[in-house]
This record gives structure tokens, C-alpha cells and sequence, in this order.
């Protein structure tokens, strides 16, 4: 993962390096993001300076013997604000299977809290890993390997990165070829001469 200062500092070196390695990256585009995110985040801690302030200046207030109707509803709607502020995209992000096995979850398009993606496709990608060990078994065949590879995005909304799916992969062999090359002994590669 690249810093996001390194390429506030040096987008023109990160082009370069990224450009070298064969990737092709929007960079403004990133940047753009990050300023936006950057003024969402100002704008919250505004709102919960505000809040604060509003907060400490109701028991002085009604010590006074003032009304502390006013201020404490103005505190409500920053809080409401703040809440409106929260990525939609995320909230309302589902998740689904694309895989012919019909035997794991999120058959249908699911919804999954935001905080709970990354644990939720991992239990997702292990039913993968279990169904594929107990077909190799099924099949009379071993499992050569298995991978999991986790897929993160970036929300176009609040520029956080979250997980946005998986891929497992299994790698089978026959155990009859197994059993026929440990009789046979090694098999060396045979070479023509001409």
C-alpha cells in the first residue's frame, strides 16, 4: 500500500515507479478522494467541536436559571448532521456469491454492517475451502493446495478501503496417478537425440 502523503509530496515519482511496474493508476483522482475525505472529516470535527461546546454551556445555563431548551436542541441537530454524514454506499453495500456452489451463503445479494465485511467474507471464502476438501474426498482425489485470496476496493464515496469479495482456489490430483507413480518410481523426462 502506498502512503497517501508520498503521493500528496511526489505523485510524479509514484507515476514513475507505478508506470515501471506496469500499473496504471488515476492519481488525481486518489488525490481528489483524499480532499474530500479530508474536508468530511473537518467538517465532523467542526460539528463535534460545536456539540461540545453547546453540551458544556447547558448545566451553566440552567444553574442560571436560563432556558436550556434552545442550546440543547442546537447540539441535536449537529448531532443528526454528523449522522448524515455517513457513507451511504457502505451502509447499503451487498455482498453475493459467484460461484456455482450452491451449498454456501450469500446465495441472494446479502447486506453486511461495514465493520463485520472482512470477517463475514472470510467465513464466506472457508465454506469455499471446506465444500472443496469434502468434493476432492467425494472424488477419491487429494488436495494439492488451497489459496485464499481477500479482494479490498476503495468506496468512490468516502474513499475507505473495504473488503469487496474472495477467491479461493483448490488445486486437485487423482489419487490413482499418485498411487501409479510411487509403484513406477520417478519418472524422468525422456530427450530425442538427432
Amino acid at each position: 500500500m502506498i502512503d497517501i502523503n508520498v503521493i500528496r509530496n511526489d505523485k510524479a515519482a509514484v507515476k514513475a515507479a507505478l508506470e515501471k511496474r506496469g500499473y496504471d493508476a488515476d492519481l488525481d483522482g486518489i488525490l481528489r478522494l483524499d480532499e474530500e475525505r479530508r474536508a468530511v472529516i473537518g467538517r465532523t470535527e467542526a460539528l463535534k467541536a460545536e456539540k461540545n461546546k453547546v453540551s458544556a454551556d447547558v448545566p451553566g445555563l440552567k444553574k442560571a436559571g436560563a432556558q436550556a431548551a434552545d442550546p440543547a436542541s442546537k447540539a441535536k441537530s449537529a448531532q443528526e448532521v454528523m449522522e448524515e454524514g455517513e457513507c451511504q454506499t457502505c451502509k447499503e453495500r451487498k455482498y453475493q456469491d459467484g460461484s456455482d456452489d450452491m451449498g454456501v451463503s450469500f446465495q441472494t445479494p446479502t447486506n453486511i454492517a461495514p465493520e463485520q465485511a472482512a470477517s463475514a467474507v472470510r467465513g464466506h471464502e472457508n465454506e469455499h475451502v471446506v465444500r472443496e476438501r469434502a468434493k476432492a474426498d467425494r472424488e477419491d482425489r487429494r488436495v494439492v493446495s488451497q489459496s485464499v485470496t481477500l479482494h479490498t476496493d476503495i468506496c468512490p464515496e468516502c474513499g475507505k478501503a473495504y473488503v469487496s469479495g474472495g477467491t479461493t482456489r483448490t488445486v486437485t490430483a487423482a489419487q490413482q496417478q499418485e498411487q501409479a507413480a510411487d509403484a513406477q518410481g520417478p519418472q524422468l523426462p525422456q530427450r530425442t537425440r538427432q
